[in-house]
């Protein structure tokens, strides 16, 4: 008889975990059904009603909550099934100190899966009732390198009206600490005196938006730096990305840099814990691993990697990362494990 999944999120649409359930549907061990609490921060009236309906109709053998808000909803209301927390999101894990809801249904959770070790360290620190023998890491899933290519590379210099010759420096990031992406930007000045074919994409949403294009348009050069958002349908562009600048301290790689990395994208500023553990050596992926404030060793990091005119990290971003199929299997072997009592263990080896 299939297991019973219910799988509660604030939005099946989100590009990482519609891809994730998209690959679930073809577990033919498993019956599933998709609750979307909605909204950016908490759940309404009405979404929680919904979930109590789903849960009382559908009766899963194992609920999996794929982020706070949803970790939170699912304790209240899903009865005795057996529950799967997922946190892969930096913003979720580091409301851990301040949200005793929180905390609590981590504590009554069967599994909490996280994205990275030093995400588990931090889960530990922050929450030290947590159960360490229930936290286990699997990093997320990404589509292969293959279905991101969907424009040639003219195409996607047309979008952000770039010049053809030009060199695309990305900068992926939320838009709300600004100071980071201010660092990142005045470095792109400096950048352009020496590599004046370089143009820097900031992909990123966020309420610091219109302050960094003000700041951009005084401090800086327009013509060489661009915003846009990143959207559901960004991936189309990390194929013809040349580097990408890291402005964060992540300790769960974010989505953008799973997809960059498969697509075999150079990185400067690797300090993440979350990156720097995941890829010990690079894998063929991390140029160089500079602070966000160190700008003369971002740049000199940066023209020697773009000067390398056959990038060795190229072939090999694809084989660092987990796959859609992988990530289904590794998560169908979790749900039969937690529904049956099971110990801990992490469902297959870690991607290499």
């Amino acid at each position: 008889m299939p297991l019973r999944i219910l799988h509660v999120c604030r939005c099946a649409e989100d590009p990482l975990r519609g891809d994730t359930l998209s690959a679930l549907a073809g577990q033919r061990s498993l019956t599933q059904h998709t609750v979307q609490l909605g909204g950016a921060t908490g759940a309404g009236r009405w979404s929680l009603a919904k979930l109590r309906s789903a849960a009382r109709r559908f009766r899963p053998d194992v609920v999996h909550a794929w982020d706070a808000d949803s970790a939170v909803a699912a304790t209240l209301l899903t009865g005795r099934a057996r529950r799967v927390v997922g946190l892969g999101a930096d913003a979720d894990l580091r409301r851990l100190p301040r949200t005793p809801a929180l905390r609590w249904a981590l504590r009554r959770a069967d599994r909490v899966v996280l994205g990275a070790e030093a995400a588990r360290r931090w889960a530990l620190r922050a929450a030290p009732r947590l159960d360490p023998a229930r936290l286990l890491v699997a990093p997320d899933a990404v589509r292969p390198t293959g279905a991101l290519a969907a424009a040639t590379r003219d195409e996607a210099l047309a979008r952000i009206a770039a010049p053809a010759d030009a060199r695309l420096i990305a900068i992926p990031a939320p838009l709300e600490a600004p100071c980071r992406v201010t660092e990142l930007l005045w470095a792109a000045d400096l950048l352009r005196v020496v590599c004046d074919e370089v143009r820097v994409l900031v992909l990123g949403a966020g309420p610091c938006r219109r302050d960094l294009i003000r700041f951009a348009r005084l401090a800086c050069d327009l013509e060489h730096i661009r915003f846009a958002s990143p959207g559901a349908d960004s991936a189309w562009l990390w194929p013809h990305v040349d580097l990408v600048w890291d402005a964060g301290r992540w300790l769960c790689p974010p989505r953008w840099l799973l997809e960059a990395h498969a697509a075999g994208v150079a990185m400067v500023g690797a300090d993440a814990p979350g990156v720097q553990e995941r890829w010990p050596d690079g894998a063929g992926f991390s140029s160089a691993a500079v602070g966000v404030h160190e700008r003369a060793d971002r740049i000199r990091a940066t023209v020697a990697a773009l000067a390398c005119q056959a990038p060795p990290w190229r072939p090999r971003g694809e084989q660092s990362v987990q796959t859609l199929e992988a990530a289904a299997t590794r998560l169908t072997e979790l749900y039969h494990r937690a529904a049956e009592g099971q110990s801990v263990a992490s469902p297959g080896p870690r991607p290499a």
